[in-house]
C-alpha cells in the first residue's frame, strides 16, 4: 500500500492562498455581473419611458442588453469555468457598468432639455403704456404734468390707456392731467414735436414703428420717458386643437422678429411679425406645404376688416401674437393648430448646431449684413456673396441671406420684400430636410443646447415625443412644397399709425391658388407646385 504524500506547511500555504484568490475571483466576478444587470434593467426602463423611442429600437436595444447580461450571467455563475474568463467577465462587466450608469444619467439631462424647450406658454403678460416729454422740456417727475395737456390715442389700447390716465393722476398731487384725443400714433409724435402738448402717452411696443417713419427716426433721441405704467395682461392663443398630431394633417405658423434679444420672442412680446410663413403638415403623405405672405400684406388685422394694415403690424395690437392667429386664419380660411417665434439669434444658433444647410440659391446677389457681436450696442457689418446655383451657408450667412431685399440682381430686378419671403422659403425648407435626416441624431445634445430658450412655441412636448418616434420609426424623407402670394405695392391706410403706408395687396388669384393648395394637404391630397 502506497503511502500517502504529506504536504509541507509551504506546500499547503500556497493551496490556500490559490484557493482563496479563486473564492475571492468568483466573488468579483459576481458583484459585477450584478452591478452590470442592476444598471442594465436601470438603463432600459429609463429609454422606455422616453416615449419617443420607436418600438422595434426599444425591442432591439432590449435584446442586446438581455444578451450582454445572459454571457455575463454564464462566466459569472457556472462554477467550473476558468479562473482568467471570470477576470474577463469582471473587467468587461466593470467598464459595462460604468457604460450604462453614465448612459442613466445623461439621458435625464436630454429628457429635461427638451422639457424646457417646449415649455407651457405663459397665461400672463405686461403691457406698458409709457409718458413721453421731449428731452430738452423742464419735465423730470410726472407731478410736473399737474394740469398740463398730454396727448392720447382716439381708438388704441383704450382700456389700458384709460388705467394709465387714472395711474398717473393718482401719482400727482394736484391738478389732473388734461388729455388731447389724437386720430394716430404719428399725430401724437407731431404734436409732442411741435410742443403743442406737454407730453404724450403711448404703448411702448410702438416706437419701433416710430422710428420707420423717417420724419421721426430721431424719436428715441429727442424724447425721454417720463413715466411708465405697466399692467397685467393675459395671453391668449386662440389655436385649435389636434387629437393625433402623427395622423391628422396640422396647420403651424411661424413668425419672425426682427430683433436680437431673447425676450422679443415671448408671447407677450407686441413686437413686428417680419417673418410670416405657413406650414400645413401632412404626417401619413409626408409633406409640407409652406405659404409665405409679405409682411407689408394689407389684411384685417385680428381677422376685423375695420383694422386693414400691413401684417406685420398685427402683432403690435394688445393681443399680441394671437391678433397675428386670428389675422391669418381669416386671411388664408385656415384654423392655426401651434406657432412658433424665432428671432435672429434662433436662426444662428440652429443653423450652425446642425452643421450649416445646403441651398439652391436661384440667383447671384451681394449683400452688406449686420453682424451682432453680443454687447447691447455691439454691432459690425459684412459684405457677403451669394453665388447662384447650390451652396452651404452657415447660421451668419444663413441669415444674412434670409433679410436681403434692396440688391438689384443681374436681370435688373430688385430683390425687395417679396424676394425676401422666397429666400425665407429655402432657408427654411433646407433647415427642415437637414433636420429630419439620419444625421441630426448624432447632434441631439448640441442641438437641443441650440433650441433652449431660443423660441417659443405652444406645441406641447407630447406631441414632439410623438413626432420624433414617428421619424425614427421610419425615417421617411418629406416632400416640402413652397408658394408665395405676392401683390402689387400701393399707399394706403394703416389702422396702427392713422396715416397711409406703402402696403402689399396681395394678388386674388394668387391667394386663391394658396387656400386650394392648403384645402388640398388637409384633403389628404398630394400638392403638385412646378
Amino acid at each position: 500500500m502506497t503511502e500517502k504524500r504529506q504536504l509541507t506547511p509551504k506546500q499547503r500555504e500556497l493551496i490556500l492562498k490559490r484557493r482563496k484568490k479563486r473564492k475571492l475571483i468568483k466573488q468579483i466576478s459576481l458583484l459585477t455581473f450584478l452591478i452590470m444587470a442592476a444598471s442594465a434593467v436601470l438603463l432600459f426602463i429609463m429609454i422606455a419611458s422616453f416615449r419617443f423611442l420607436p418600438s422595434k429600437y426599444l425591442i432591439l436595444i432590449g435584446v442586446i442588453l438581455a444578451v450582454l447580461v445572459l454571457i455575463s450571467a454564464i462566466a459569472a455563475l457556472v462554477p467550473n469555468i476558468k479562473a482568467g474568463i471570470k477576470v474577463f467577465q469582471s473587467i468587461l462587466c466593470s467598464i459595462l457598468a460604468v457604460l450604462l450608469i453614465g448612459g442613466s444619467i445623461i439621458l435625464p439631462s436630454y429628457l429635461g432639455k427638451l422639457e424646457r424647450i417646449f415649455v407651457a406658454v405663459p397665461t400672463e403678460g405686461s403691457l406698458n403704456i409709457n409718458v413721453y416729454v421731449l428731452n430738452d422740456s423742464n419735465y423730470q417727475e410726472i407731478e410736473d404734468l399737474a394740469g398740463k395737456l398730454v396727448g392720447i390715442q382716439q381708438s388704441l389700447d383704450l382700456d389700458y390707456q384709460n388705467y394709465a390716465i387714472k395711474v398717473v393722476n393718482k401719482e400727482i398731487a394736484g391738478e389732473d392731467i388734461k388729455v388731447m384725443e389724437l386720430e394716430n400714433i404719428y399725430s401724437a409724435v407731431e404734436k409732442l414735436y411741435a410742443r403743442e402738448v406737454a407730453a404724450i402717452m403711448l404703448n411702448q411696443d410702438y416706437v419701433d414703428i416710430i422710428k420707420e417713419n423717417s420724419d421721426f427716426s430721431d424719436f428715441e433721441s429727442q424724447v425721454k420717458l417720463l413715466y411708465q405704467c405697466t399692467q397685467k395682461i393675459t395671453v391668449v392663443t386662440d389655436t385649435a386643437s389636434v387629437s393625433n398630431i402623427t395622423q391628422q394633417p396640422f396647420v403651424v405658423a411661424i413668425t419672425g422678429v426682427d430683433q436680437w434679444s431673447y425676450s422679443t420672442i415671448s408671447p407677450s412680446a407686441r413686437v413686428r411679425s417680419d417673418v410670416n410663413i405657413v406650414l400645413i403638415v401632412h404626417p401619413i403623405n409626408k409633406q409640407i406645404l409652406m405659404i409665405t405672405l409679405p409682411r407689408d400684406s394689407y389684411v384685417p388685422l385680428d381677422g376685423n376688416y375695420n383694422k386693414m394694415d400691413k401684417l406685420t403690424h398685427a402683432t403690435t395690437l394688445s393681443d399680441g401674437i394671437n391678433s397675428w392667429i386670428n389675422t391669418l386664419n381669416e386671411v388664408l380660411y385656415i384654423d392655426i393648430n401651434y406657432y412658433l417665434r424665432v428671432n435672429f439669434a434662433s436662426l444662428i444658433d440652429i443653423v450652425n448646431t446642425i452643421g450649416g444647410i445646403d441651398v439652391d440659391n436661384p440667383y447671384y446677389f451681394e449683400t452688406n449684413s449686420v453682424v451682432y457681436n453680443g454687447g447691447e450696442q455691439d454691432f459690425r457689418e459684412e459684405h457677403r456673396d451669394f453665388e447662384k446655383g447650390i451652396i452651404h451657408l452657415n447660421g451668419e450667412e444663413a441669415l444674412a441671406y434670409c433679410r436681403e431685399r434692396y440688391y438689384v440682381t443681374e436681370d435688373g430686378y430688385m430683390i425687395g420684400d417679396l424676394g425676401r419671403n422666397e429666400h425665407q422659403a429655402i432657408v427654411l425648407k433646407a433647415i427642415i430636410n437637414k433636420m429630419s435626416s439620419v444625421s441630426i441624431i448624432t447632434k441631439i445634445g448640441k442641438l437641443l443646447d441650440a433650441l433652449d430658450g431660443k423660441f417659443t412655441s405652444n406645441i406641447e412636448s407630447k406631441d414632439i415625443y410623438a413626432l420624433a418616434q414617428m421619424q425614427l420609426d421610419d425615417m421617411a424623407d418629406w416632400r416640402v412644397v413652397s408658394y408665395a402670394v405676392t401683390g402689387y405695392g400701393d399707399y394706403l391706410v394703416s389702422y396702427v399709425m392713422g396715416d397711409e403706408l406703402s402696403m402689399v395687396v396681395l394678388n386674388d388669384s394668387q391667394l386663391h391658388q394658396a387656400k386650394q393648395y392648403i384645402f388640398q394637404i388637409l384633403n389628404n391630397q398630394i400638392v403638385e407646385i412646378e
